[in-house]
C-alpha cells in the first residue's frame, strides 16, 4: 500500500464535532425551507387536516370550522341536532333552527357535559343539566355553560372560542 491508499484516521473529537454541525444545520435548514415561497406546488394535506376534511369538523387554535354538508356534523342541520367535540371542549346543538355553541366543561367539577336528553344538555359526572340556551336547569351546577359567538353561512358554520 503506497501513501495514497493509507486510510485516513479521523479523532472522535473531529467526528462529534462535524456530526453536531451537520446536525444543528439540518435542525435549522426545515424552519428555513419550510419559510421559503419560490415554490409553487401545492404541499400535501397533513394527516390531520385531511382528517378533518374528512370529517367536516376543523379546529385551529380558538377556531372551529363545521362543515355541515359531511357526515359527522349533519345532525346539526335539523333543530335537536347535537354535536360535542371533545377536542374543543365544546358542544354545538341546533335549537329550532339556530345553531348555538357552548363550552362542554361544566362549571361543577370540570367534567364534559357530553350528551343531550331531550331539551336539556347533561353532565355526567353529577348530573347538572342545562337548555340548549346553555342556561342551568338543575345542579349541583351553580352555572350556565358559557356560549360561544357563532357564524352560520350556508352550510360553513365557525365557533371563536375567545
Amino acid at each position: 500500500m503506497d501513501a495514497a491508499e493509507q486510510p485516513t484516521y479521523v479523532t472522535r473529537r473531529d467526528f462529534l464535532g462535524s456530526a453536531c454541525s451537520a446536525a444543528a444545520l439540518i435542525a435549522l435548514g426545515v424552519p428555513f425551507a419550510a419559510c421559503s415561497s419560490s415554490s409553487t406546488s401545492a404541499r400535501p394535506a397533513s394527516a390531520a387536516g385531511q382528517a378533518a376534511a374528512m370529517s367536516g369538523i376543523a379546529v385551529t387554535g380558538n377556531t372551529i370550522t363545521l362543515d355541515l354538508g359531511m357526515t359527522d356534523t349533519s345532525s346539526l342541520t335539523t333543530s335537536g341536532g347535537f354535536l360535542f367535540i371533545e377536542d374543543a371542549n365544546t358542544v354545538v346543538v341546533n335549537a329550532n333552527g339556530t345553531i348555538r355553541a357552548f363550552t362542554s366543561v361544566c362549571p361543577h367539577a370540570g367534567c364534559d357535559v357530553d350528551r343531550r336528553e331531550g331539551d336539556q344538555l347533561v353532565c355526567p359526572c353529577h348530573g347538572s343539566r342545562f337548555g340548549t340556551d346553555g342556561s342551568l336547569q338543575r345542579g349541583p351546577a351553580r352555572s350556565g355553560l358559557r356560549e360561544y359567538p357563532v357564524t352560520h353561512v350556508e352550510r360553513i358554520v365557525t365557533i371563536q372560542k375567545a
